[in-house]
């Protein structure tokens, strides 16, 4: 009897020890991250879309780094919009490295601050950081706490109808319905605050 239950303590401590051990931990973190880069693949173009707009913005940036995981997010996010506009029949936008600059430096002015005008002292807020000079027909949009694309697109901006206006190029003005020619986008992302900034080029 006694033997019984010595066997069960033991039992219990290895058990307690198992879990609460820091490398059991981590790699339980490692085979969770390596089955993620497994389901996707490394290489970009070959990552399934409907699983890449699931996917939480911090688990691909931490999967595949900043660099990278900002490349995925932003094609990806650029497929999103691009089905929207070609279902209500607008052309397709195209990813533009200015507009991908002045997204991101808002995007972390935002998260820093905690602050957010689409405009400040007549100009527009990513002005303060990115020459927009040959750009025209300019506009946002910017959500919070969105964690992947398809809730910031889905839920977001699809359910807000200025946002819808902004995604497809409608004049935003009660007054106005028509249509503004953008051909660009730029995406930037921070923590949970995201911009998404629409130009003509």
């Amino acid at each position: 009897m006694k033997t019984a239950k010595k066997v069960l303590i033991w039992a219990a401590i290895a058990s307690s020890i198992l879990i609460w051990n820091p490398s059991f931990s981590q790699n339980k973190e490692n085979v969770k991250n390596h089955a993620k880069k497994e389901l996707l693949n490394i290489n970009s173009k070959d990552l399934v879309h409907d699983t890449i707009v699931k996917m939480e913005f911090k688990d691909i940036l931490k999967i595949y780094g900043k660099e990278k995981g900002m490349e995925i997010i932003r094609k990806h996010f650029l497929e999103e919009i691009n089905m929207y506009r070609k279902n209500n029949g607008r052309p397709l936008l195209v990813l533009d490295k200015t507009l991908n600059e002045a997204a991101q430096k808002f995007a972390e002015y935002w998260s820093k601050y905690k602050q957010l005008w689409h405009e400040f002292d007549g100009k527009w807020v990513w002005e303060m950081w990115v020459d927009m000079k040959g750009y025209s027909s300019r506009w946002e949009n910017v959500a919070y706490w969105g964690t992947n694309i398809a809730e910031v697109v889905s839920d977001r901006f699809n359910r807000s109808e200025p946002h819808k206006k902004t995604m497809l190029g409608l004049n935003t003005s009660q007054y106005s319905w028509d249509t503004i020619p953008y051909t660009s986008v730029g995406i930037g992302i921070d923590w949970l605050f995201i911009v998404v900034e629409f130009a003509t080029r």
